[in-house]
């Protein structure tokens, strides 16, 4: 099937075309090591800095549903060693496109991202999102390091 995306927007670097699983992202996390990778996965909840993964938005945790997104294979996925938790940088492009505390509907969505595999909050990570934003007069028309579905 990775011929089907031949004719895909070639902003994307590369590396896109190897894009892991939230399983194999988790295989690559590193304290020393700079993976970076992109992954997709379904976007379950957020995390807080004592491993606890919010699958809801019932009692919405305002800074930490800003500051990142939980990422899984699947939509019910309730194992913290088979998530990723994706840096969201404050005042980022990608913080106001994809956080939980201002989109909501974004919860289950699937989001393909490029970072660096590393722990995050005491879970797996994906952290360094580079800035990558395409403008057209000043206008921001799309991020190539990131997309959501």
């Amino acid at each position: 099937d990775e011929d089907e995306n031949d004719n895909e927007d070639e902003d994307w670097d590369e590396t896109k075309d190897d894009t892991l699983s939230i399983a194999e992202g988790v295989k690559l996390q590193s304290d020393s090591e700079y993976n970076q990778v992109y992954i997709k996965g379904y976007i379950i909840g957020y995390t807080t800095s004592n491993r606890h993964i919010y699958y809801d938005l019932t009692d919405v945790r305002e800074t930490s549903a800003r500051s990142n997104v939980v990422l899984a294979d699947t939509q019910d996925e309730q194992d913290p060693d088979y998530m990723i938790a994706v840096e969201l940088a404050n005042g980022s492009y990608i913080q106001q496109a994809v956080n939980l505390m201002d989109n909501p509907e974004n919860l289950h969505r699937t989001l393909t991202v490029k970072g660096r595999m590393h722990p995050l909050k005491g879970v797996n990570g994906c952290i360094d999102i580079p800035n990558g934003l395409k403008q057209e007069n000043g206008t921001i028309i799309e991020d190539y390091y990131f997309s959501i579905e």
